[in-house]
């Protein structure tokens, strides 16, 4: 009977101190998953404070590659405007077209890296920053530039795609709206020549005028219309130049003295810029050339096309238009978006 009692309890000896272990492993195990699941949430924290951290920089440094500065305007006279909008955004532009500067300036400028540099750059400059807000890119109809919205459409045509514009404020084709008095002449509204007074205070309205194809706009115009509204607003700033046609295609020419001329020999500068196709070009000419140049006369359209561009009631009724705020903030806009996102592509 002892030795029949003394088994059970030699077994609960043998078998007792085997428990403990198991229980202490079991600690071990719970505690080094515990570990583990922290070292998970810790890593987890640090990648995302990582990414919030490069999002933040990347950020930052898209606002210091991109940021352009929006400029405000009290109300202000055409001429008036566009100058402060150029002096505004003078240095913006360079930056994003000074290699196209540099081009320009070694093929034509000899002794270019004077005092002068500024006044033939800001010269450049007002011509090539106008061009980008009047230009669109081909004959097409709808054909817009990449600042402003003012499309391209063919006129004198049949069918006449001007005839499909929605006038918004009646909410009317413009071949049934009528004209306004000093175009008494014509048809309707749709068949007007857009003369340079006209496309530019539409241009500077404050609320879209137009619409056609799911898109509004507040000007619009073909070629030659384009050209002698943008040689029109160049003649009251200070340029000499005219409207070009060959054909049914017309383009916008100037001169100025090249500030780079020698005692030998005196030479002018002559831009060439199509406000269709989006094209700035420039060349030297002589002062005989010049005086050619001058003197060129084009047949029948062309001389209209040239007359209006520098009538004085237009030139004048233009220096009297006052943009408001609101129009010229609406122009601002679409500068600094225009230039932070070419900016930004040159940066990245």
């Amino acid at each position: 009977m002892p030795s029949a009692i003394a088994l059970p309890q030699a077994q609960h000896k043998a078998t007792s101190p085997t428990r403990k272990p198991l229980a202490i492993n079991s600690i071990c195990i719970d505690n080094n998953e515990e570990k583990a699941l922290n070292m998970k949430r810790l890593l987890f924290f640090f990648s995302i404070s990582c990414i919030l951290f490069c999002c933040k920089n990347s950020d930052e440094q898209t606002e210091k590659v991109t940021k352009i500065k929006t400029f405000t305007y009290t109300e202000i006279s055409v001429p008036n405007f566009f100058r402060k909008l150029i002096d505004n955004h003078y240095n913006d532009f360079d930056a994003l077209d000074n290699s196209c500067f540099g081009d320009f300036a070694n093929s034509t400028l000899s002794g270019f890296g004077s005092e002068k540099d500024t006044v033939i750059k800001k010269k450049y400059y007002t011509l090539k920053i106008l061009h980008l807000l009047f230009t669109c890119k081909n004959a097409t109809d709808g054909s817009k530039g990449e600042i402003l919205n003012i499309p391209y459409y063919w006129h004198w045509t049949d069918p006449n795609p001007r005839h499909q514009i929605t006038y918004l404020q009646t909410n009317q084709k413009l071949n049934v709206v009528n004209p306004p008095k000093e175009f008494a002449k014509y048809k309707s509204y749709a068949d007007i020549d857009r003369t340079p007074y006209l496309f530019l205070s539409e241009l500077l309205s404050e609320k879209p005028l137009y619409s056609s194809s799911d898109s509004e706009f507040s000007s619009f115009g073909w070629c030659s219309e384009r050209e002698m509204a943008y040689v029109s607003l160049l003649k009251i700033l200070g340029f000499e130049g005219k409207v070009v046609t060959n054909g049914n295609h017309s383009w916008s020419e100037f001169v100025m003295l090249n500030p780079y001329s020698n005692d030998k020999q005196t030479t002018y500068l002559k831009f060439t810029i199509d406000n269709t196709f989006d094209k700035l070009e420039w060349t030297t000419i002589a002062l005989g050339e010049l005086s050619e140049w001058q003197s060129k006369s084009f047949p029948e359209k062309g001389n209209w096309y040239n007359l209006k561009a520098h009538d004085s009631i237009e030139l004048q009724k233009i220096r009297a238009f006052i943009v408001s705020p609101v129009a010229s903030k609406k122009i601002e806009e679409k500068v600094v978006i225009y230039l932070n996102q070419k900016l930004s592509i040159k940066k990245s």
